[in-house]
Order: structure tokens, then sequence, then C-alpha cells
């Protein structure tokens, strides 16, 4: 009887064993953030993507965005097509802007929101895992991360509330699995601006950090003074433009503008765009097609200035409904000349004179 007892044991244990060593195995497959961000080149490769974010969101990625419908509600170019509600957004009058799911828009509406919103929260998480793991191994490696993702910060929020009523500000110290409430863009722009703030303050601290690797915005390599220069043409920019109303622009700190102005960028600063390395710009080649793509035109009210008849005018006087085509006499020779319609056809066969479709 005592034998079998130790034996039975002997069963009992091993299978206890048997299962504890099944139940601690990791699943290196399975995605789990605090493992991928475990070591200092991992945190500081994630914190050095943020960037192309930003501008994977206001500038490339998709041709169903914010920046191809603003380009004909601010009358940069003008189509009458539905693609990617360019001929609903540009419009006159203006139609509302719908919040609703499958809205006109909707898709591009929800895109750079979601895009700006990632590149935040992937700052804040890069930040919190440099809190948890103390150190990038150099004094110089936590400050160049620290600034860079605090930049991010301020200019992924800056266009939130540029473009949006409302954002999620999120901090290090939240939960970034928990959903966070909205703000007001008022309170989002506050934010950009400490965030801003705060890079430049940290990178002034530790000028040896600097120069950027220049794959962090790509093809810059900036030193501190060329990172000053390019947080501070962002001020004014979200400064400028963040007001919803006539007092709103009139209340903006304008001396402040001003002295952001010039202190920002003196050249262009040009960004390599390289899709294979998350550095893209989608819109462009649509955007301004012409010819029987009929994306992109002058907007008639542009065109309609170049009259010298008083045509355009008369037009501009009249209810919508009532407008009707005029023709537009101008000395300007980049349009047909002449004072009447078959005059100005016959002068489109001048020599050099470039048709629309040409």
């Amino acid at each position: 009887m005592s034998k079998f007892r130790f034996v039975a044991g002997s069963l009992v244990l091993v299978g206890v064993m048997a299962c504890a060593d099944a139940l601690v195995v990791d699943n290196t497959n399975d995605p789990d953030r605090d493992r991928a961000l475990s070591r200092p080149s991992d945190i500081e490769a994630f914190i050095s993507n943020t960037y192309a974010q930003v501008q994977n969101a206001t500038l490339g990625g998709s041709n169903d965005d914010l920046q191809t419908q603003l380009q004909v509600m601010g009358m940069e170019n003008t189509s009458a097509l539905a693609n990617f509600a360019m001929g609903p957004r540009g419009s006159i009058p203006r139609t509302p802007i719908e919040n609703t799911r499958n809205s006109t828009g909707s898709g591009g509406n929800y895109r750079d929101f979601q895009v700006l919103h990632r590149a935040a929260r992937m700052a804040t998480i890069g930040i919190a895992a440099m809190n948890k793991l103390g150190t990038l191994g150099s004094a110089a490696a936590d400050a160049r991360a620290r600034a860079f993702a605090r930049f991010v910060q301020g200019v992924a929020y800056g266009n939130l509330a540029l473009a949006y009523d409302s954002a999620s500000l999120v901090s290090e110290t939240d939960d970034p699995q928990a959903t966070q409430p909205l703000s007001d863009y008022s309170t989002v722009m506050a934010a950009a601006y400490e965030m801003l703030d705060s890079a430049i303050v940290i990178a002034r601290a530790n000028p040896g950090s600097f120069p950027l690797p220049s794959t962090w915005i790509s093809g810059n390599a900036l030193d501190t003074t060329g990172f000053f220069r390019f947080i501070r043409s962002y001020k004014p920019r979200f400064r400028a433009s963040v007001g919803r109303t006539p007092a709103e622009r009139a209340a903006a700190d304008w001396a402040a503008v001003i002295a952001d102005a010039n202190a920002g960028i003196t050249a262009d600063l040009n960004i390599a765009c390289n899709p294979t390395a998350g550095w893209d710009v989608v819109w462009p080649v649509q955007a301004y097609a012409t010819g029987p793509a009929n994306w992109h035109q002058m907007s008639q009210f542009w065109m309609g200035m170049a009259d010298k008849s008083g045509g355009y005018d008369a037009w501009l006087a009249l209810p919508n409904a009532s407008r009707a085509p005029f023709l537009v006499v101008t000395d300007d020779r980049r349009f047909p000349q002449g004072s009447s319609r078959a005059t100005q056809i016959a002068d489109t066969l001048r020599p050099n004179y470039r048709t629309f479709t040409g």
C-alpha cells in the first residue's frame, strides 16, 4: 500500500509539472506592446517613425482624405466630379458636412482623424516606454527621442485642432487601451502649443543630442537651429488658422504669429518621399490631373477676376440661381482674346496658343 501511494504521488506530480510547463510558455507570435518596446533600440525606432504618420495624414497616403477636400474648399483647384467629395465640397453655396456613417466624404473625414491620433498615440506610447525602461542608453539619446516625441504630439494635435471640432488627448500616464474623452479644439490646440514648447525646451537643454538622424524627418538631419525653425514654422500656422469665427481670428495673438514666422524656416524644407520607407505623397498625381480627367481646374471665381468688361462684377451681384455664363474679356494673353465668342474661338488658332487640353 505504501509503495502504491508513492507511485501514485509520482504520477500526480508529473502531471502537475507538465501542465505548469505548458502554461508558462510564451507565445511570441502574439503581439505584445511591452515585449515589442522592451529594448532601447526598439523604442527609439518606434519614436523615429512617428512624424511619418503626420505626413501620411496631412499630405500623403490616400486621395480619400481631407487634403483633397480642402484643395477644392480653398479654391486652390476645382472639380465638378464626385471623386473623394471634391464636387460636393467645392460647390457654391456650401453644403453641410455631415458627421454620419457613409455620408459624403465620410471616409476621408475619418481617415485623417484616425491617422493623426495614431501619430500622437505612438509618440505618447514611446515616451511611456522610455519612462518604464529608464534610459535608451545615454542622456543624449533620451533627450533626442523625448524632444522628437513631444514635437510629433504637438504637430499631430495642432492639425487635429485645425480640422476637427474635437480630438482625444492622451498622456503617457494614461492607459493606452482605454477610451479617452474628446476635448474641444481650443483645448487640443493649447495642448499642441505646450508640446511644441516642451520639444524646444528639451532640445535647447541638450544640444549634444542633435542632429536628428536623417531618417526621422526623411532626408533632413536637423541640428537644434533647424529643429527650432521647423517647430516655429508650425506654430504661426496653427495660431493664425485655428479660429472658427471672425471674433476668434481677431483674438489670435498676431504678435506671436509674426515672431514665430520670422523665427521659422528660411528655405524650403524638402522631405524625401519614398513609399517603401513609409514616406509617401499620393494625391498630387490625381488632384492636378487635367484634360479628360477633369480633376483639376482653376476656380472660375479667380478666372473671372481677369475680366475688364464689368461682366464679372454683374455676375457676382446676382443670386446664385440667377447667374448665367458670360464672356470674360481680358488683356491677359493666357486667355482667348476678343470681345465676342467668335473672335475668342478664332484666337485659339494663333501660334503657340495653348488650349486647355493642350
